[in-house]
């Protein structure tokens, strides 16, 4: 396979890392295929605590023929290793097929249906609470990680206190990428030489930008101040007047993807002002929208930067949405990048902001004209702009249907947690679940938890399904967030069985050994083929452990204020943590009238984190370590 096919995604190529890095790449593995007995003994421990006996013993039975010598897996395991070993070292057996699968290949908005948001912690410092300096100094900060991240002088991603490397490669995607919408599927436009950002400031888009296009070095702060307070005389000097510039067409990115793509081609063929303008927001390196108001709560920051009013976004690119009172949220379209990659840059611009020159007094130097912002305008046919209107309200109700409950939770901490000798993201698991199940009935539903696999080359996420047997058995042992019952000493027993198993699962989801997206391959492979699909994939277990009810994910990072994204099952919860030093930021969303309750489910978890800390605080002391 060549290069050039393994990256169909890409409309034209991301860019490669500087030569500099190449020797921390090299020390990065390929991603492990896992053997079909492991996969499916996986798979099987998964569906076992959410299946009846029938139901499991009719899995088991389908999981046995898939296995058997010379049966369907077999045959498949043989053709995945074939295919993985003649794809390039720096690729991997699932990542052509995830990027169609999960990232590009949907059809669903990916405004709530996909794009995560952060908001970034509130800065120290007073200045940085004032619009157009936050946003100033976000950019400039962003400009000079792009630069250093071009010229090799970043420090390269690792773990295990620095000696282990993660793999870059998804780095240069960051910033500078727009997700493209083309029919059935779509495609990631990457610009690796962009040097400017896209502005939306009181209902227009403009360029503005960030390198010194004489020098070629990063724009500071107080310049880039400069051009954003010359706003106000690009928008007066606007093509076509307001008219023109004041289109709301962001709605279009916030709607069916089939449906977006259709509009695009149509406002291309329309005029070279929307092909002009639609060019320089692709080419963005980031898209900036300044508000005008502040929500005033958690809650409200969390919906507004997950969904916000649609014409004043732009869904398809990294997205930074800086509101009236400084605060900075960041909603970034998922294609490209992983959490991991967009805390590996916000820490790092944070502590770029944080070491920065202090803000100019009184208004900023008035900027060279190359540095000026550009209005962007267009010219909208009658008849899309009816389709627009339109868009835009169906968009408006969808998100009005999304409900959002964010709350700081300091009954345990990463601190507390490491008094405990515990794992704390472990401890959360188990009280989205003992929530969750308070707020059902006690019904148990299956559980996605985001595992990332950046230890690999080109890796991205597993998914770790942390329902297990366990803390099924723990949360029968609390009366599923109830009154309690069993005995300490048993529910002791099942919290210590609980946590081991959880951390057993991410172990396996860590070193490339995860059951799901091994056996989705396999499953693709058949298609691949022209086989029937085998009866595994047919059974019913593989659905119910694939509908993710609960989808979960956690972050920890002293950039990170909040952590939001929306339900993947239409009657499910989205349920987003930070794991922080003096406790647990949480977000969790569900539809209206379809999924639980989001306060409800909040208020559940938060009383099951009481109820285990309380527990976990019972626990038999470990004796001192001796001196000696």
């Amino acid at each position: 396979m060549s290069a050039h096919s393994r990256v169909w995604w890409y409309v034209n190529s991301a860019g490669k890392l500087a030569a500099p890095y190449e020797r921390h790449q090299k020390a990065v593995p390929r991603l492990p295929i896992p053997t079909i007995e492991e996969s499916c003994a996986r798979f099987l421990r998964a569906a076992a605590p959410l299946q009846s006996a029938p139901q499991h013993a009719a899995t088991k039975h389908a999981v046995e023929q898939f296995c058997q010598p010379g049966g369907d897996g077999q045959l498949l395991q043989e053709e995945l290793k074939k295919a993985d070993a003649a794809l390039p070292r720096e690729s991997n057996y699932i990542e052509s097929l995830w990027y169609r699968a999960a990232y590009l290949g949907p059809r669903d908005p990916v405004a709530i249906n996909a794009n995560p948001g952060v908001l970034l912690a509130t800065p120290a410092d007073p200045a940085q609470r004032e619009p157009l300096w936050r946003a100033a100094s976000f950019l400039s900060a962003s400009a000079h990680w792009v630069h250093d991240l071009r010229t090799a002088e970043l420090a390269p991603p690792t773990a295990g206190g620095g000696k282990v490397p993660l793999c870059m490669s998804m780095l240069p995607s960051v910033l500078g990428c727009s997700r493209m919408p083309e029919e059935g599927c779509d495609r990631i436009q990457a610009h690796p030489s962009s040097t400017h950002a896209a502005v939306h400031w009181r209902g227009g888009w403009f360029s503005l930008p960030l390198f010194d296009a004489r020098l070629g070095t990063p724009l500071s702060a107080a310049a880039v101040l400069g051009a954003l307070e010359a706003l106000p005389s690009a928008a007066a000097a606007a093509e076509g007047g307001a008219a023109a510039l004041k289109v709301p067409l962001g709605a279009f990115t916030a709607t069916d993807r089939d449906v977006w793509a259709a509009a695009r081609a149509r406002l291309i063929e329309a005029s070279p002002r929307n092909a002009s303008s639609l060019a320089a927001l692709d080419g963005a390196l980031l898209v900036v929208v300044l508000e005008d108001d502040a929500p005033a709560t958690l809650s409200a920051r969390a919906r507004a930067t997950l969904c916000g009013e649609a014409s004043r976004r732009w869904y398809d690119k990294v997205m930074a949405i800086v509101y009236a009172d400084g605060q900075c949220g960041i909603n970034f379209e998922h294609s490209p990048v992983d959490g991991a990659q967009m805390v590996f840059m916000a820490e790092s611009v944070t502590k770029r902001i944080a070491a920065a020159p202090p803000r100019p007094t009184g208004l900023a130097p008035p900027p060279v004209s190359a540095h000026l912002p550009t209005a962007l305008t267009w010219s909208v046919p009658a008849p899309l702009g009816k389709q627009l209107d339109a868009v835009r309200a169906a968009v408006a109700a969808t998100s009005a249907g999304l409900e959002s409950d964010a709350r700081v939770i300091p009954t345990v901490s990463l601190a507390w947690a490491k008094r405990h000798r515990l794992s704390l993201d472990a401890l959360v698991q188990m009280a989205l679940q003992l929530g969750y199940a308070a707020c059902s009935g006690g019904r148990v539903d299956s559980t996605y938890e985001a595992c990332s696999t950046q230890l690999f080359l080109h890796g991205r996420t597993e998914c770790v399904r942390s329902v297990t047997q366990q803390s099924v058995a723990l949360c029968a042992a609390l009366d599923g967030g109830g009154g309690g019952g069993g005995g300490e000493r048993a529910q002791l027993a099942a919290l210590a069985a609980a946590l081991d198993a959880h951390r057993t699962t991410v172990q396996d989801c860590q070193r490339g050994h995860g059951h799901e997206r091994h056996l989705l391959a396999l499953k693709v492979k058949a298609a691949e083929l022209g086989r029937p699909t085998p009866a595994l994939f047919e059974d019913g277990g593989w659905a119910t452990v694939g509908t993710s009810h609960l989808s979960t994910s956690g972050l920890r990072s002293p950039a990170l204020g909040l952590f939001c994204f929306g339900p993947v099952a239409a009657d499910g919860v989205g349920l987003a943590y930070l794991l922080q030093p003096d406790g647990i930021t949480l977000n969790v969303t569900s539809w209206k009238g379809k999924g639980p309750p989001a306060a409800k489910v909040a208020d559940a978890i938060a009383a099951s984190l009481q109820k285990l800390r309380a527990l976990v605080e019972k626990r038999p002391k470990a004796p001192p370590q001796s001196k000696l």
